[in-house]
């Protein structure tokens, strides 16, 4: 890349040298980054369930992807009653160990 910057800029008895190889070789360099390049993202939202992921393929070969999600307040509570106490809401398990330090809890993870 820096070869070819220096092209594009190299002057001799006040004239551009190279300039056009150097433009198509760019051209060149630019089309192939786009033709490889990748993206991919991910979310992780409380509350949600993951129905159905598919993946299909259009006639010029690009692959599209993609998911269908639910997201319930039922799910969001129950995410965020795990979170606080461990345990689902409903379940009956309580804590295995009672803790006897004597110490009170004075926040939540909520408070931040």
């Amino acid at each position: 890349m820096e070869e070819i910057a220096t092209r594009i800029t190299h002057y001799e008895n006040a004239e551009k040298i190279g300039t056009e190889d150097a433009i198509e070789n760019i051209g060149n360099m630019i089309d192939n980054s786009l033709r490889s390049a990748k993206s991919d993202a991910t979310i992780s939202l409380k509350g949600t369930a993951e129905i159905k992921v598919w993946e299909e393929k259009d006639s010029s070969g690009q692959i599209h992807v993609g998911s269908i999600i639910t997201w319930t307040a039922a799910q969001l509570t129950n995410s965020q009653t795990i979170e606080r106490n461990g345990t689902a809401a409903g379940s009956n398990n309580g804590p295995s160990v009672k803790d006897s330090r004597g110490s009170r809890v004075v926040n939540s993870k909520d408070d931040f």
